[in-house]
């Protein structure tokens, strides 16, 4: 399978915990970090002002909250003929109001130029999942570590790297879309039955050596599965935002909801499904005996 890689995304990134002043807009000039070199490397020499910037909290559960607005970058003693004191400033907003002493703050820039601010506890399973994707080795301290994208560092976006791009709400590009389209065309604009999409996911790979190598296996099943849903899913959510949501009456607010619900829904129990299905052909590949969904004790059934 072709993959795409970070770098298509992101140039690199910066990474620091916030101390109790950070976090604080009264007694930090309204959030404003002292630049370190390791700041500079992200964001070069030049003064940047009003770098269009995301920003997005993540907590212990995934729970989000996100803004749009701005950083700026800028050398407070640009004219002084022979020091410099570069500064990190951005104004408070609903994200910003999150921030508590210890958590984690990644400042990243994208390829377009603009900036993503990602605020979450340092204890999360989100911290440690965005250490692995960057290629971060240190923990996080109280100033700010570098990490280029590009080159070894430099992530091939794979089944898991997916997973966190979208908690970010980025939406990969698929490298392979031409052969994902011919492979979900019979279904029309109908999702499948999720049995049936994971045997299309196994039989379009054609793997040789599932015995030898099951674990793998099961990733690239995984991983194919993802493709094909979110491709198909692409086309059947743009045609129903093209017919949109109207009544006689006027606007169809609670259609609309109703739908991104069932969208959002669908996305989270299409993974354990295709996990269950997967599993299912690993255990017969190796001739293993099983209950499919099978009443556990106390009358329980495992999700």
């Amino acid at each position: 399978m072709k993959r795409g890689h970070l770098s298509e995304y992101f140039s690199g990134i910066a990474v620091k915990r916030l101390s109790a002043v950070e976090t604080r807009p009264a007694a930090s000039n309204q959030h404003e970090f002292n630049a370190s070199a390791e700041l500079k490397k992200l964001l070069g020499n030049d003064d940047q002002k009003d770098i269009p910037t995301k920003f997005l909290w993540i907590g212990h559960e995934q729970e989000t909250v996100e803004t749009e607005g701005f950083v700026t970058w800028y050398d407070a003693r640009r004219r002084h003929p022979t020091r410099s004191e570069y500064r990190l400033y951005y104004p408070s907003n609903d994200v910003t109001a999150m921030m508590d002493e210890g958590d984690a703050f990644f400042l990243a820039k994208r390829k377009s130029d603009d900036c993503l601010v990602i605020i979450t506890p340092s204890d999360s399973t989100m911290y440690n999942q965005l250490l692995w994707l960057f290629g971060i080795d240190v923990q996080s301290q109280f100033h700010f570590n570098y990490q280029k994208v590009g080159g070894n560092s430099d992530a091939e976006l794979d089944f898991v790297s997916r997973f966190i791009l979208e908690a970010l709400e980025i939406d990969p590009e698929e490298p392979e879309g031409a052969d994902l389209d011919r492979l979900i065309e019979p279904f029309g604009l109908s999702m499948p039955k999720a049995r049936h999409l994971s045997e299309l996911a196994r039989n379009s790979l054609n793997l040789p050596n599932v015995p030898e190598e099951p674990d793998l296996a099961l990733m690239a099943w995984m991983e194919r599965e993802d493709q094909l849903f979110r491709r198909l899913e692409r086309k059947i959510v743009a045609e129903r935002l093209r017919a949109g949501f109207k009544t006689k009456n006027g606007e169809d607010v609670d259609g609309f909801i109703s739908f991104s619900l069932s969208v959002q829904n669908r996305r989270k129990s299409r993974a354990g499904l295709a996990l269950e299905s997967h599993i299912e052909a690993l255990l017969n590949a190796f001739e293993i005996n099983y209950s499919r969904g099978a009443i556990t004790e106390n009358g329980n059934k495992p999700d």
